[in-house]
């Protein structure tokens, strides 16, 4: 663990407030990610899942979170963790394991139990319930598979044991509930963004003496672990020239020349909590009249968030609106005859932002109406693919008392700024 204990009240707090929106006579089960295996005897970095993580703080893959609704008077002996148990081998060859005393003051959990009397006692649970939530990938952007994912193979299992059981999605409970964050949970988000701040400031002064896109990610992963995180909250986009043009581009090998702009979207995580900004540099230290123009249409779209984003408006109408903003500016670069066309989708082709948290792109309603505690990226953007520009800015925010707070604010974004800590 890289960052300070988290209070297990957050996480009891969150497991009260899921079981309320259960009716009575229901349980939930939310499964933590497994270990992926990469090639012979290797593993591939753990990342948790993000729900089992707000609910339990564990960080430790194939445990299983039980939580039933009316079970006993006392809401939270309703709810039962259980863990693999530690043996021999992974006491020889592991460090960091996790125990059912330390899963207990991770978590809050009492009642923790080992993964082998998972069945027996969720029997026993059976009989006084009625209905099954399960939590699954509902992501619209998620991945299809032509085969059954692993928690989709579980589901089956479970409605083949208990066919006369209702079963639920619990999806949609959690996403509503994350939507809104508490105040530690922005504390995170800023962190994570006050980390790659700093790296990318420091990276700046390096551009002159790199030549690599590559050599450029390094400064700033440098940076971001040194700081105490775990990983970037995605794979950074280190693109230089006509690779801007590639929306998702990540290969980051490229040789960047003078002339180019070169686009970073990059984000650390912190205590698993993403930030994810976007930032374009001259790599000869000072923007040509020509990319001014583009970058200031950009820049004073992004500008404009704070007066769009207001509570009671819903995030999709918000988004919308400053979607209109971009289209009249690239009307007035001459990129578009007709301002009210679809024109417009050819210089810009992807969404203007998303919610953050746990994950870079949170789950959430995008018809809910916004709220206090809600916290978004940001990021208009221009691309004109016979110039092989491609300008990109994303800030995050999150609402306070009705109000748009940029949490980016130090994070340099101003071309006179920029050239500035270039050249110096």
């Amino acid at each position: 663990m890289k960052y300070k204990k988290i209070s297990e009240k957050f996480f009891q707090e969150n497991r009260i407030n899921l079981v309320k929106e259960l009716p009575k006579g229901s349980c939930a089960i939310i499964f933590a990610n497994n270990v992926i295996s990469s090639n012979a005897d290797g593993e591939n970095l753990f990342k948790q899942n993000s729900n089992f993580f707000y609910l339990t703080g564990i960080e430790k893959p194939n445990c299983i979170l039980l939580l039933v609704s009316n079970y006993e008077e006392k809401i939270e002996d309703n709810f039962f963790l259980f863990i693999p148990k530690v043996g021999e081998h992974e006491k020889i060859w592991e460090g960091d394991l996790l125990t059912v005393e330390k899963s207990k003051e991770i978590s809050g959990v009492s009642k923790v139990f080992y993964i082998e009397n998972f069945s027996d006692i969720f029997r026993k649970i059976s009989k006084g319930i009625n209905s099954i939530f399960f939590d699954a990938n509902e992501h619209p952007r998620q991945a299809t598979m032509d085969y059954l994912t692993i928690e989709e193979q579980r589901i089956n299992n479970f409605k083949k044991k208990f066919p006369l059981h209702k079963f639920c999605r619990l999806a949609p409970i959690l996403s509503k509930l994350r939507s809104v964050k508490k105040d530690f949970e922005i504390e995170m988000i800023k962190k994570a963004c006050e980390i790659t701040t700093v790296a990318f400031r420091k990276m700046l002064t390096k551009v002159k003496k790199c030549s690599y896109e590559y050599e450029l990610e390094a400064e700033i992963l440098y940076e971001v672990m040194k700081k105490g995180c775990y990983r970037m909250a995605y794979t950074p986009i280190i693109a230089s020239g006509k690779n801007a043009l590639s929306l998702h581009y990540n290969a980051n090998h490229s040789k960047y020349s003078k002339e180019d702009l070169i686009l970073l979207d990059i984000g650390s995580e912190y205590a698993n909590y993403a930030s994810d900004i976007t930032r374009v540099i001259p790599a000869s230290g000072e923007f040509s009249s020509e990319q001014s123009k583009i970058y200031d249409a950009v820049l004073s779209v992004l500008k404009l968030s704070e007066k769009i984003f207001k509570v009671g408006k819903t995030t999709k109408v918000a988004f919308e609106e400053m979607t209109e903003h971009l289209q009249e500016k690239i009307f007035q670069l001459g990129l578009i005859r007709y301002k009210d066309s679809g024109d417009y989708k050819k210089y810009f082709m992807h969404g203007m932002g998303h919610h953050l948290g746990l994950d870079t792109h949170d789950d959430v309603d995008y018809n809910a109406k916004l709220s206090d505690g809600m916290v978004f990226a940001i990021e208009p953007a221009i691309y004109i693919e016979n110039k092989n520009i491609g300008i990109r800015l994303e800030n995050n925010f999150f609402l306070k008392n009705g109000s748009l707070i940029n949490i980016c604010s130090e994070t340099p974004i101003e071309r006179e700024e920029i050239e500035s800590i270039i050249n110096n």
